[in-house]
């Protein structure tokens, strides 16, 4: 069992396939049958011509420069700052640092306390000259004396006047804040504020919002790893092997951001494709005649619509007026008469129904079943006719004719494509994935 894995393994990183020279490997293969067949029960068989597809299609991305492109260049640079965080981030190192600054904090303060908390902070260098220490002090005291006369709300002061972004951080471990901030809040009753205070980072005001006692580091981690994110110099959790890889430009290289940048390059590929293959109604409609049989019905279908009002005379009205509008201006129709003369106050549904689906239809048209009025309009009647065998124009069937005419001009321009690459299949290899794909 242990020689087929390394066997398998070894299979994983052979060729696969060719596109004009350019190599693809087994191993990406099997990643991409991996999540598909997740969804949808298939071989790599039957996956296969899709892979190579979007192979085709990130060639032909990549031939047309459509890594050049804003919508590209921009989804690709925020996708690629996120993968580079989480690879460049050593995760083992930056738990053990937040359960270091936790385990300091419990012991050097031994509490279970939360806060919620509001802050005014203005910083200062950390070289900061005696006459900027003045100007902040001078305008942490102003601010304070505003406070202290209630005319502003502690929220709104710091939202005008703090250096620090506002954010709803809910409850927070009291023994993740620096000492100064922590000693403030210590002294503090639930909805007072401090006087202006110095931190290392600068002058503060804190105001106590709420206090309970709780906490652990599990509830800890996620404020104290964001602390220790924003403060990544000062702690050693970066992958420094990564890291070197990063500054020489070496990670566009490897396989995860290839991955992002082919994925992209196929999307941008099928945006242009359906950009230039907008159907008109008349190429949907010859499409719909050319592959009608494709659309026949196993149940008969009424096209029209089910109309209720208030008497039969009403309907008698009604009908002549709608007989000479199309189906789409009957609702707007009925509202204004409703509006104009309320003896003719009507509601409509249109569109096509099945038989068995609607029981005013079942009854109305089909002859069969049967329904109580409704009670605000006693007389219902339709307004159409029956479609035994199947739609009569695309529009009866618009999504699903769109949806197949689209299919087939991709499928006409994947077949281009196939002509413009010269597309080489190793089977032998296709069919070691076999295995892997079914473990």
């Amino acid at each position: 069992m242990l020689l087929s894995c390394l066997v398998l393994k070894a299979e994983t990183e052979k060729v696969l396939l060719r596109i004009d020279g350019q190599e693809v490997f087994a191993s990406e293969f099997e990643r991409c049958y991996r999540r598909a067949a997740a969804v949808s029960r298939m071989t790599p068989e039957d996956y296969f011509p899709a892979f190579v597809a979007f192979r085709l299609k990130v060639a032909d991305a990549r031939r047309q420069q459509m890594d050049t492109l804003p919508w590209f260049k921009d989804r690709y640079g925020r996708l690629r700052a996120e993968l580079s965080r989480r690879i460049l981030v050593d995760e083992q190192a930056v738990e053990a640092v937040c359960r270091s600054i936790y385990l300091n904090r419990t012991k050097r303060f031994a509490d279970r306390h939360e806060v919620k908390v509001e802050e005014i902070t203005l910083r200062l260098p950390q070289r900061a000259t005696e006459a900027e220490i003045n100007r902040c002090r001078h305008t942490m005291d102003s601010l304070y004396t505003v406070l202290r006369q209630g005319t502003s709300s502690f929220s709104a002061v710091a939202e005008k006047y703090s250096d620090k972004e506002k954010k709803e951080l809910g409850w927070v471990p009291l023994r993740i804040f620096p000492d100064e901030t922590a000693a403030q809040l210590r002294s503090l009753k639930k909805g007072d504020f401090s006087k202006p205070f110095f931190s290392p980072s600068g002058m503060h005001i804190v105001c106590l919002d709420d206090w309970r006692e709780k906490g652990s580091f599990e509830e800890a981690y996620p404020f104290i790893r964001r602390y220790v994110e924003h403060e990544a110099g000062r702690y050693p959790v970066v992958d420094s092997v990564m890291y070197h890889k990063w500054m020489s430009g070496g990670l566009d290289e490897t396989p995860a951001f290839r991955r992002i940048s082919d994925g992209l390059l196929a999307v941008c590929w099928e945006r242009a494709s359906q950009t230039s293959s907008v159907p008109s109604p008349a190429d949907l409609q010859a499409f719909f005649r050319h592959h009608k049989d494709d659309y026949a019905w196993e149940f008969p279908h009424f096209k029209g619509g089910v109309v209720h009002c208030l008497s039969k005379k009403a309907a008698s009205k009604l009908k002549k007026r709608l007989k000479k509008l199309p189906v789409s201006a009957w609702a707007t129709e009925l509202q204004k008469l409703s509006a104009e003369r309320p003896e003719l106050r009507a509601k409509v549904e249109t569109g096509l129904f099945q038989i068995g689906k609607n029981k005013y239809v079942d009854k109305l048209a089909f002859k069969c079943g049967g329904f109580t009025p409704l009670p605000d309009y006693p007389y219902t009647f339709v307004i159409g006719k029956r479609l035994k065998k199947g739609p009569e124009e695309y529009e009866d069937v618009k999504e699903e004719v769109m949806r197949d005419f689209l299919r087939q001009e991709e499928s006409r321009r994947l077949a281009a494509l196939q002509r413009l690459f010269t597309v080489e299949t190793d089977e032998s290899v296709l069919k070691t994935v076999n295995c892997i794909g079914d473990n």
